[in-house]
């Protein structure tokens, strides 16, 4: 069994008394539920949830590595180097979420799925360029100004498709 059987009975119970302690248990059979109804029903949709799940994990890693990147620098620097090395797979992560839930569902049309897309899309580019510009020093003012611009111009496209859809 060794220590890292005993790691794994020690974090499964940990998660069990976060999950009583904070009164989750309706989110998490909720969850439980949903993922039984994806297996027998709409198979693409558990393959999207899965793809999501996937691209968690990895930002998860890849928020790591940022942290221990940046820490030395400061909380502040070290908390930026999270968000700006996992933002993009949260996104892909949420994209993923998105269209397997909405493909499961059939609640939207296409074109307002295509919306939502455009709009995680422009706040992500926005906060990937304001966290880039806390902790490099190459990035100016003007880029950051730039992003804003382009998130609102994508935002706006966003709303159209989602108001026109």
């Amino acid at each position: 069994f060794g220590i890292e059987g005993w790691r794994a009975v020690v974090g499964l119970f940990g998660v069990y008394l976060f999950i009583k302690g904070f009164k989750l248990e309706q989110y998490v059979l909720g969850g439980l539920e949903e993922l039984q109804t994806s297996l027998t029903r709409n198979r693409f949709a558990f393959f999207m949830y899965v793809i999501s799940l996937v691209f968690a994990a990895f930002a998860i890693y890849r928020g790591s590595l940022g942290y221990n990147e940046f820490i030395h620098r400061g909380f502040f620097e070290g908390i930026a180097g999270i968000v700006s090395s996992t933002v993009y797979m949260i996104l892909f992560a949420a994209i993923a979420l998105w269209i397997g839930k909405n493909i499961k569902y059939k609640a939207r049309s296409a074109r307002s799925v295509a919306g939502g897309v455009l709009f995680g899309v422009a706040v992500s580019l926005v906060v990937s360029t304001a966290a880039d510009l806390i902790i490099l020093t190459e990035i100016t003012a003007l880029n950051f100004i730039l992003s804003l611009v382009t998130g609102f111009v994508l935002m706006g496209i966003g709303l159209l498709i989602e108001w026109k859809g």
